[in-house]
Protein backbone atom coordinates (compact mmCIF):
# COMPACT_ATOMS: atom_id res chain seq x y z
CA UNK A 1 0.00 0.00 0.00
CA UNK A 2 1.08 3.18 -0.91
CA UNK A 3 0.91 6.76 1.37
CA UNK A 4 0.05 9.36 -1.18
CA UNK A 5 -2.06 11.67 1.70
CA UNK A 6 -0.91 15.08 1.35
CA UNK A 7 -2.55 16.90 5.07
CA UNK A 8 -2.66 15.89 8.46
CA UNK A 9 -0.23 13.08 7.72
CA UNK A 10 3.86 12.95 9.20
CA UNK A 11 6.06 12.29 6.23
CA UNK A 12 6.04 8.67 6.67
CA UNK A 13 2.67 7.88 8.66
CA UNK A 14 -0.48 8.78 8.89
CA UNK A 15 -2.32 9.92 12.00
CA UNK A 16 -5.84 8.59 12.89
CA UNK A 17 -7.79 11.53 13.24
CA UNK A 18 -6.99 12.40 9.38
CA UNK A 19 -8.25 9.15 8.67
CA UNK A 20 -11.62 8.83 10.15
CA UNK A 21 -14.97 9.50 8.20
CA UNK A 22 -12.75 9.31 5.16
CA UNK A 23 -15.35 7.89 2.23
CA UNK A 24 -13.67 4.58 1.03
CA UNK A 25 -13.23 3.73 -2.83
CA UNK A 26 -12.49 0.75 -5.17
CA UNK A 27 -10.11 0.64 -7.45
CA UNK A 28 -12.85 0.02 -10.61
CA UNK A 29 -14.84 3.42 -9.85
CA UNK A 30 -11.95 5.04 -7.41
CA UNK A 31 -13.57 8.65 -8.36
CA UNK A 32 -16.91 7.37 -8.82
CA UNK A 33 -18.65 5.54 -6.63
CA UNK A 34 -18.07 5.79 -2.57
CA UNK A 35 -18.58 2.30 -1.40
CA UNK A 36 -18.25 3.04 2.69
CA UNK A 37 -17.04 5.61 5.54
CA UNK A 38 -14.05 4.77 7.69
CA UNK A 39 -15.11 4.21 11.18
CA UNK A 40 -11.91 2.89 12.82
CA UNK A 41 -8.54 1.27 12.63
CA UNK A 42 -7.76 -2.77 14.26
CA UNK A 43 -4.68 -3.28 16.05
CA UNK A 44 -3.16 -6.07 17.21
CA UNK A 45 -1.24 -5.68 20.98
CA UNK A 46 1.53 -8.65 21.91
CA UNK A 47 4.08 -8.70 24.96
CA UNK A 48 7.19 -7.17 22.56
CA UNK A 49 7.41 -4.58 19.44
CA UNK A 50 4.40 -1.94 18.23
CA UNK A 51 1.19 -3.65 17.83
CA UNK A 52 0.30 -4.45 14.10
CA UNK A 53 -2.54 -3.07 12.33
CA UNK A 54 -4.35 -5.70 11.20
CA UNK A 55 -7.70 -3.77 9.33
CA UNK A 56 -9.78 -0.78 9.21
CA UNK A 57 -13.35 -0.66 10.01
CA UNK A 58 -15.80 0.60 7.48
CA UNK A 59 -19.40 1.45 7.63
CA UNK A 60 -21.93 0.99 4.72
CA UNK A 61 -25.46 1.30 4.46
CA UNK A 62 -25.68 1.21 8.42
CA UNK A 63 -23.44 -1.77 8.67
CA UNK A 64 -20.00 -2.06 9.70
CA UNK A 65 -17.22 -4.60 8.27
CA UNK A 66 -14.08 -5.50 8.71
CA UNK A 67 -11.85 -4.79 5.74
CA UNK A 68 -8.12 -6.75 6.09
CA UNK A 69 -5.79 -4.49 5.66
CA UNK A 70 -4.08 -6.15 2.50
CA UNK A 71 -6.96 -4.71 0.28
CA UNK A 72 -5.74 -0.56 1.50
CA UNK A 73 -4.46 -0.18 -1.91
CA UNK A 74 -3.91 3.56 -1.41
CA UNK A 75 -4.27 6.82 0.51
CA UNK A 76 -5.24 9.29 -1.77
CA UNK A 77 -5.39 12.94 -0.43
CA UNK A 78 -9.23 12.33 1.39
CA UNK A 79 -9.89 9.46 0.13
CA UNK A 80 -8.87 5.90 1.00
CA UNK A 81 -9.03 3.21 -1.97
CA UNK A 82 -10.00 -0.55 -2.05
CA UNK A 83 -9.03 -3.29 -4.41
CA UNK A 84 -12.57 -4.52 -3.95
CA UNK A 85 -15.69 -3.32 -6.03
CA UNK A 86 -18.32 -3.74 -2.47
CA UNK A 87 -18.41 -4.45 1.29
CA UNK A 88 -20.06 -7.64 0.29
CA UNK A 89 -17.01 -9.51 0.22
CA UNK A 90 -16.79 -8.26 4.32
CA UNK A 91 -17.26 -9.56 7.35
CA UNK A 92 -19.24 -7.67 9.92
CA UNK A 93 -16.38 -6.79 12.78
CA UNK A 94 -15.94 -9.83 15.68
CA UNK A 95 -13.04 -8.49 17.96
CA UNK A 96 -10.40 -10.93 18.60
CA UNK A 97 -8.20 -11.37 21.78
CA UNK A 98 -5.46 -8.80 21.48
CA UNK A 99 -7.39 -6.90 19.67
CA UNK A 100 -7.93 -2.91 20.51
CA UNK A 101 -10.04 0.15 17.82
CA UNK A 102 -7.37 2.56 17.78
CA UNK A 103 -9.90 5.76 17.67
CA UNK A 104 -12.05 4.14 20.08
CA UNK A 105 -9.98 2.41 22.72
CA UNK A 106 -6.74 4.66 22.35
CA UNK A 107 -7.12 7.82 21.08
CA UNK A 108 -8.17 10.75 23.84
CA UNK A 109 -7.56 8.15 26.55
CA UNK A 110 -4.67 8.08 28.97
CA UNK A 111 -1.34 6.01 28.80
CA UNK A 112 1.60 5.33 31.05
CA UNK A 113 5.21 7.71 29.25
CA UNK A 114 8.22 5.40 30.82
CA UNK A 115 11.07 7.43 30.00
CA UNK A 116 14.62 6.76 30.65
CA UNK A 117 15.20 10.54 31.11
CA UNK A 118 12.20 11.53 33.29
CA UNK A 119 9.69 10.10 36.05
CA UNK A 120 6.73 8.20 34.28
CA UNK A 121 3.96 10.14 33.75
CA UNK A 122 0.24 10.35 32.61
CA UNK A 123 -0.37 11.04 29.18
CA UNK A 124 -3.34 11.46 26.70
CA UNK A 125 -3.44 10.24 23.02
CA UNK A 126 -4.77 13.24 21.39
CA UNK A 127 -4.05 11.67 18.04
CA UNK A 128 -2.17 8.28 17.09
CA UNK A 129 0.30 7.92 14.24
CA UNK A 130 0.07 4.71 12.08
CA UNK A 131 3.30 3.91 10.12
CA UNK A 132 4.24 1.81 6.98
CA UNK A 133 7.08 -0.38 8.29
CA UNK A 134 8.30 -2.91 5.60
CA UNK A 135 4.95 -4.46 4.50
CA UNK A 136 3.26 -4.25 8.32
CA UNK A 137 2.02 -1.38 9.18
CA UNK A 138 2.58 -0.32 12.71
CA UNK A 139 1.23 1.96 15.56
CA UNK A 140 4.13 4.28 15.47
CA UNK A 141 3.51 7.18 17.79
CA UNK A 142 1.16 9.71 19.97
CA UNK A 143 0.42 12.71 19.65
CA UNK A 144 0.07 14.62 22.70
CA UNK A 145 -0.41 18.30 23.92
CA UNK A 146 2.46 19.73 25.74
CA UNK A 147 1.15 23.02 26.44
CA UNK A 148 0.62 23.62 30.14
CA UNK A 149 -1.81 25.37 32.62
CA UNK A 150 0.75 28.42 32.35
CA UNK A 151 1.10 28.68 28.55
CA UNK A 152 -2.86 28.37 28.60
CA UNK A 153 -3.23 31.73 30.79
CA UNK A 154 -0.52 33.27 29.04
CA UNK A 155 -2.02 32.99 26.02
CA UNK A 156 -5.19 34.24 27.36
CA UNK A 157 -6.26 36.77 24.02
CA UNK A 158 -3.89 35.35 21.56
CA UNK A 159 -3.89 33.25 18.73
CA UNK A 160 -4.57 29.81 20.32
CA UNK A 161 -1.34 27.68 19.62
CA UNK A 162 -1.27 23.92 20.87
CA UNK A 163 2.43 22.65 20.03
CA UNK A 164 2.13 18.86 20.21
CA UNK A 165 4.99 16.34 20.41
CA UNK A 166 5.71 12.93 19.45
CA UNK A 167 5.81 9.86 21.85
CA UNK A 168 7.65 6.35 20.57
CA UNK A 169 4.58 3.97 21.28
CA UNK A 170 7.30 1.69 22.41
CA UNK A 171 7.75 4.19 25.10
CA UNK A 172 3.89 3.82 25.56
CA UNK A 173 1.73 1.48 27.98
CA UNK A 174 -2.19 2.02 27.52
CA UNK A 175 -4.69 1.31 29.49
CA UNK A 176 -6.66 -1.59 28.67
CA UNK A 177 -8.92 -2.74 31.37
CA UNK A 178 -12.03 -1.00 29.39
CA UNK A 179 -11.17 -3.25 25.88
CA UNK A 180 -13.67 -6.20 26.20
CA UNK A 181 -11.04 -8.85 24.88
CA UNK A 182 -9.22 -10.67 28.03
CA UNK A 183 -5.80 -10.62 26.80
CA UNK A 184 -5.54 -7.20 26.63
CA UNK A 185 -3.61 -5.84 29.60
CA UNK A 186 -0.63 -3.52 31.24
CA UNK A 187 2.62 -5.38 30.14
CA UNK A 188 3.96 -6.74 33.51
CA UNK A 189 7.83 -6.17 31.76
CA UNK A 190 7.47 -2.84 30.77
CA UNK A 191 6.11 -1.48 34.62
CA UNK A 192 8.89 -3.51 36.00
CA UNK A 193 11.38 -1.27 34.49
CA UNK A 194 9.75 1.58 36.55
CA UNK A 195 10.93 2.32 39.96
CA UNK A 196 8.78 1.18 42.66
CA UNK A 197 7.73 5.07 44.12
CA UNK A 198 6.93 5.52 40.65
CA UNK A 199 4.69 3.78 40.04
CA UNK A 200 3.21 3.98 43.63
CA UNK A 201 2.90 7.73 42.31
CA UNK A 202 1.06 6.62 39.56
CA UNK A 203 -0.97 4.55 41.40
CA UNK A 204 -1.95 7.42 43.86
CA UNK A 205 -2.70 9.50 40.69
CA UNK A 206 -4.81 7.03 38.88
CA UNK A 207 -8.32 6.56 38.54
CA UNK A 208 -9.57 3.35 40.65
CA UNK A 209 -9.72 1.23 37.67
CA UNK A 210 -6.54 2.02 36.44
CA UNK A 211 -4.97 1.32 39.65
CA UNK A 212 -6.26 -1.43 39.84
CA UNK A 213 -4.87 -2.23 36.36
CA UNK A 214 -1.81 -1.36 37.14
CA UNK A 215 -0.98 -3.63 40.67
CA UNK A 216 -2.62 -6.50 38.09
CA UNK A 217 0.11 -5.95 36.44
CA UNK A 218 2.69 -5.08 38.81
CA UNK A 219 1.28 -8.54 40.85
CA UNK A 220 2.62 -10.86 38.66
CA UNK A 221 5.98 -10.32 40.36
CA UNK A 222 5.12 -10.86 44.19
CA UNK A 223 8.15 -9.14 45.33
CA UNK A 224 8.09 -5.56 43.12
CA UNK A 225 3.89 -5.70 44.31
CA UNK A 226 5.12 -5.68 47.92
CA UNK A 227 7.99 -2.75 47.00
CA UNK A 228 5.07 -0.69 45.04
CA UNK A 229 2.90 -1.15 48.58
CA UNK A 230 5.45 -0.11 50.73
CA UNK A 231 5.58 3.19 48.94
CA UNK A 232 1.88 3.92 48.74
CA UNK A 233 0.29 6.34 51.22
CA UNK A 234 -2.41 4.76 54.00
CA UNK A 235 -5.56 5.79 52.32
CA UNK A 236 -4.68 4.40 49.01
CA UNK A 237 -3.00 1.30 50.84
CA UNK A 238 -6.33 0.55 52.79
CA UNK A 239 -8.23 1.18 49.73
CA UNK A 240 -6.38 -1.57 48.20
CA UNK A 241 -6.36 -4.24 50.29
CA UNK A 242 -10.65 -3.65 51.23
CA UNK A 243 -11.04 -5.64 48.27
CA UNK A 244 -8.57 -8.35 48.75
CA UNK A 245 -9.41 -11.36 50.55
CA UNK A 246 -7.20 -12.45 53.53
CA UNK A 247 -4.69 -14.94 51.80
CA UNK A 248 -4.16 -12.54 49.31
CA UNK A 249 -3.55 -9.67 52.25
CA UNK A 250 -0.96 -12.11 54.21
CA UNK A 251 0.97 -13.43 50.76
CA UNK A 252 1.36 -9.43 50.00
CA UNK A 253 2.69 -8.74 53.85
CA UNK A 254 5.26 -11.75 53.43
CA UNK A 255 6.45 -10.12 51.01
CA UNK A 256 7.21 -6.38 52.33
CA UNK A 257 10.21 -4.79 54.52
CA UNK A 258 8.62 -5.54 58.38
CA UNK A 259 8.44 -2.36 59.10
CA UNK A 260 6.33 -1.40 56.49
CA UNK A 261 4.11 -4.64 56.95
CA UNK A 262 3.77 -3.77 60.27
CA UNK A 263 2.45 -0.57 59.61
CA UNK A 264 0.10 -1.57 57.37
CA UNK A 265 -1.06 -4.34 59.95
CA UNK A 266 -1.66 -1.42 62.44
CA UNK A 267 -3.92 -0.21 59.82
CA UNK A 268 -6.06 -2.73 59.02
CA UNK A 269 -9.68 -3.24 60.99
CA UNK A 270 -8.72 -4.81 64.03
CA UNK A 271 -11.01 -8.17 63.59
CA UNK A 272 -8.65 -9.05 60.68
CA UNK A 273 -5.61 -7.91 62.08
CA UNK A 274 -5.31 -11.86 63.73
CA UNK A 275 -6.73 -14.10 61.26
CA UNK A 276 -3.94 -12.46 58.84
CA UNK A 277 -1.13 -12.83 61.17
CA UNK A 278 -1.70 -16.45 61.45
CA UNK A 279 -1.67 -16.86 57.13
CA UNK A 280 2.08 -15.27 57.57
CA UNK A 281 4.62 -18.17 57.92
CA UNK A 282 5.91 -18.56 61.20
CA UNK A 283 9.38 -16.93 61.33
CA UNK A 284 7.77 -13.99 59.46
CA UNK A 285 4.68 -13.42 61.85
CA UNK A 286 6.69 -13.64 64.88
CA UNK A 287 9.11 -11.06 63.84
CA UNK A 288 6.09 -8.88 63.01
CA UNK A 289 4.21 -9.81 66.75
CA UNK A 290 7.36 -8.63 67.98
CA UNK A 291 7.20 -5.06 66.13
CA UNK A 292 3.45 -4.54 66.90
CA UNK A 293 4.58 -4.83 70.75
CA UNK A 294 6.36 -0.96 69.68
CA UNK A 295 5.08 2.39 69.99
CA UNK A 296 4.69 3.42 66.35
CA UNK A 297 6.27 6.77 67.29
CA UNK A 298 9.21 5.49 68.65
CA UNK A 299 12.60 4.06 67.86
CA UNK A 300 11.05 0.41 67.82
CA UNK A 301 8.14 1.42 65.91
CA UNK A 302 9.93 3.03 63.14
CA UNK A 303 13.13 0.88 62.77
CA UNK A 304 13.47 -2.55 60.54
CA UNK A 305 14.49 -5.78 61.96
CA UNK A 306 16.07 -6.72 58.82
CA UNK A 307 19.69 -6.14 59.58
CA UNK A 308 23.23 -7.68 58.48
CA UNK A 309 24.57 -9.18 61.77
CA UNK A 310 28.02 -11.38 62.85
CA UNK A 311 29.39 -12.41 65.94
CA UNK A 312 32.97 -12.01 67.67
CA UNK A 313 34.24 -15.02 67.00
CA UNK A 314 33.50 -15.88 63.54
CA UNK A 315 35.97 -14.36 60.28
CA UNK A 316 35.40 -12.26 57.22
CA UNK A 317 35.02 -15.25 54.81
CA UNK A 318 32.03 -15.94 57.06
CA UNK A 319 30.09 -12.89 56.95
CA UNK A 320 30.69 -12.53 53.01
CA UNK A 321 29.16 -15.94 52.77
CA UNK A 322 26.13 -14.48 54.73
CA UNK A 323 25.95 -11.88 52.35
CA UNK A 324 26.31 -14.11 49.34
CA UNK A 325 23.65 -16.90 50.63
CA UNK A 326 21.50 -15.00 52.43
CA UNK A 327 17.84 -15.26 50.97
CA UNK A 328 16.54 -11.84 53.07
CA UNK A 329 17.36 -8.35 51.57
CA UNK A 330 18.37 -6.60 54.82
CA UNK A 331 17.34 -3.20 54.49
CA UNK A 332 20.94 -1.62 56.31
CA UNK A 333 23.31 -2.30 53.20
CA UNK A 334 25.66 0.25 54.41
CA UNK A 335 26.66 -1.10 58.10
CA UNK A 336 27.00 -5.06 59.34
CA UNK A 337 26.18 -5.25 63.32
CA UNK A 338 28.95 -6.85 65.36
CA UNK A 339 27.04 -8.82 68.34
CA UNK A 340 28.01 -11.04 71.35
CA UNK A 341 26.55 -14.17 71.59
CA UNK A 342 23.91 -13.46 73.46
CA UNK A 343 22.93 -10.19 70.82
CA UNK A 344 24.54 -7.32 72.88
CA UNK A 345 26.00 -4.79 70.40
CA UNK A 346 29.56 -4.43 70.39
CA UNK A 347 30.36 -2.46 67.15
CA UNK A 348 29.64 -2.29 63.22
CA UNK A 349 31.93 -2.81 60.02
CA UNK A 350 31.42 -0.83 57.25
CA UNK A 351 30.56 -2.98 54.24
CA UNK A 352 33.08 -1.07 51.58
CA UNK A 353 35.93 -2.22 54.87
CA UNK A 354 35.39 -5.94 53.68
CA UNK A 355 37.09 -5.40 50.14
CA UNK A 356 40.27 -4.24 52.12
CA UNK A 357 40.87 -7.02 54.34
CA UNK A 358 41.99 -10.48 53.70
CA UNK A 359 38.36 -12.94 53.83
CA UNK A 360 40.86 -14.97 56.96
CA UNK A 361 40.48 -11.81 58.68
CA UNK A 362 38.67 -12.24 62.80
CA UNK A 363 35.89 -10.21 63.07
CA UNK A 364 36.90 -9.01 66.37
CA UNK A 365 40.17 -7.87 64.81
CA UNK A 366 38.41 -5.48 61.96
CA UNK A 367 35.49 -4.16 64.16
CA UNK A 368 34.44 -0.80 64.82
CA UNK A 369 33.65 -0.25 69.06
CA UNK A 370 32.34 2.99 68.90
CA UNK A 371 28.73 2.05 67.33
CA UNK A 372 26.13 4.75 68.34
CA UNK A 373 22.88 3.24 69.52
CA UNK A 374 19.16 4.22 70.79
CA UNK A 375 16.87 2.74 72.89
CA UNK A 376 13.71 1.47 71.38
CA UNK A 377 11.34 3.97 74.01
CA UNK A 378 13.45 7.01 72.14
CA UNK A 379 11.08 9.46 70.41
CA UNK A 380 11.44 10.87 67.04
CA UNK A 381 13.28 13.98 68.21
CA UNK A 382 16.20 11.93 69.61
CA UNK A 383 16.16 9.53 66.92
CA UNK A 384 16.80 12.58 64.66
CA UNK A 385 19.30 14.68 66.59
CA UNK A 386 21.63 11.82 66.98
CA UNK A 387 21.46 10.54 62.99
CA UNK A 388 22.35 14.37 62.15
CA UNK A 389 25.07 14.63 64.96
CA UNK A 390 26.54 11.44 63.88
CA UNK A 391 25.89 11.80 60.03
CA UNK A 392 23.97 8.05 60.34
CA UNK A 393 22.58 5.88 57.24
CA UNK A 394 21.47 3.50 59.63
CA UNK A 395 21.28 4.25 63.66
CA UNK A 396 20.93 0.62 65.55
CA UNK A 397 18.42 0.32 68.07
CA UNK A 398 18.62 -2.19 71.05
CA UNK A 399 16.41 -2.86 73.94
CA UNK A 400 16.84 -1.96 77.61
CA UNK A 401 19.88 -4.90 77.84
CA UNK A 402 21.60 -3.44 75.10
CA UNK A 403 20.45 -6.23 73.11
CA UNK A 404 20.22 -5.37 69.34
CA UNK A 405 17.33 -5.73 67.81
CA UNK A 406 16.71 -3.36 64.72
CA UNK A 407 18.28 -0.31 62.86
CA UNK A 408 16.24 2.90 61.77
CA UNK A 409 17.67 4.11 58.33
CA UNK A 410 17.28 7.70 57.19
CA UNK A 411 14.42 6.91 54.74
CA UNK A 412 12.47 5.85 57.52
CA UNK A 413 13.27 9.31 58.97
CA UNK A 414 12.87 11.13 55.55
CA UNK A 415 9.40 9.62 55.13
CA UNK A 416 8.46 11.16 58.16
CA UNK A 417 10.05 14.77 57.99
CA UNK A 418 8.37 15.26 54.33
CA UNK A 419 5.48 17.47 54.43
CA UNK A 420 2.40 16.32 52.97
CA UNK A 421 1.85 18.84 50.75
CA UNK A 422 5.60 18.36 48.88
CA UNK A 423 4.22 15.14 48.12
CA UNK A 424 0.76 16.61 46.39
CA UNK A 425 3.07 18.96 44.59
CA UNK A 426 5.54 16.54 43.17
CA UNK A 427 3.14 14.34 42.14
CA UNK A 428 0.96 16.86 40.41
CA UNK A 429 4.00 17.82 38.12
CA UNK A 430 4.35 14.31 36.56
CA UNK A 431 0.49 14.18 35.34
CA UNK A 432 0.70 15.67 32.30
CA UNK A 433 -2.95 14.93 30.42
Amino acid sequence: MSNQTEHNNSENGSFIKSLIHLPVFSTSTENKVEIGKVTDFVAKFGDEGYPIVTGLLMVSQNSEFFVPLRHLTKIKGDKLILDASSPGGFEAFLRRPGEALLARDLLNHKLIHISEKHHPSFVKAEDIEIKKDQDTWIVSAVLQNKSTKLKSLLSIGRKKHNPTIKIDFLKLEPFMSHVPTSLLKLRHNKLAEIHPSDLADLVESATPAESDEILDAVGEDVNLEADVFEELDEDHQLHLISKRSNEEIAELLTNMEPDDAVDLIGDLEQERREPILKLIPYQKQQNLQKLLGYNAETAGGLMSSQILEITLDKVVSDLLSILKYSKDSPTVLDTIYVTSSDHTLQGHIRIAELFKVDPSSQIKDIYHGDTPSILTGADFPEIVTMMSDYNLYSLAVVDDDYRLVGAVTVDDVLEKLIPENWRRRSLAERVHI
